[in-house]
């Protein structure tokens, strides 16, 4: 049996339209809930943006679909390898994002819509160090606590990329890390 990743839809908010999903593993183990990694309190739902934590409502959105490059056609999100490691970094962000202060989560949301309109060359010297504190680091640990888990899964009989090795998860990884300038 191949390993499966099924996303349902398990809760409809009819007042501001909100979508909770579970993501379930499906293998010859049996099922495993990848909501189960999330800390307590926060949920999956269903968004229009790309994949991204929102740490003031304690929820981490996921499209459900995404254009596939090779065909230019809408495609389930989680068939799509690398997204569900994906999703296992978002839950690392949760985790980051519980232990940090609500400073420092306005200040990190400030530092990466500065930096997603503006060069690092415009961030003054405060900024700079504030940004490697913030968002490199907690990239990283995203990262890791992703490849982390995976493995763990792999050895509890769970392979949620089974298109993807571990060397291609963390060359993924890598390049993820690379996007971000580094000053």
């Amino acid at each position: 049996m191949k390993e499966t990743v099924e996303r349902l839809v398990i809760k409809e908010n009819r007042f501001d339209s909100l979508k909770v999903v579970e993501i379930i593993v499906s293998s010859q183990k049996g099922k495993f809930r990848l909501n189960n990694l999330l800390p307590q309190g926060w949920i999956f739902v269903e968004g229009n943006k790309p994949i991204h934590t929102d740490p003031e409502r304690k929820r981490i959105q996921i499209p459900q679909t995404q254009k596939d490059k090779k065909t230019n056609k809408e495609v389930p999100f989680l068939s799509v390898p690398g997204n569900t490691i994906g999703l296992l970094h978002e839950a690392g962000h949760a985790f980051i994002d519980e232990e940090m202060s609500m400073d420092d989560i306005e200040l990190d949301l400030y530092l990466r819509q500065k930096m997603n309109y503006q060069s690092l060359s415009s961030f003054t010297q405060v900024e700079l160090k504030e940004y490697v504190r913030l968002v490199l680091k907690a990239e990283k640990k995203a990262w890791d606590f992703a490849l982390s888990t995976y493995s763990n899964l792999l050895k509890m009989g769970f392979n949620i990329e089974p298109d993807l090795n571990k060397n291609d998860l963390k060359s993924l990884a890598a390049r993820k890390m690379k996007s971000y300038p580094i000053p």
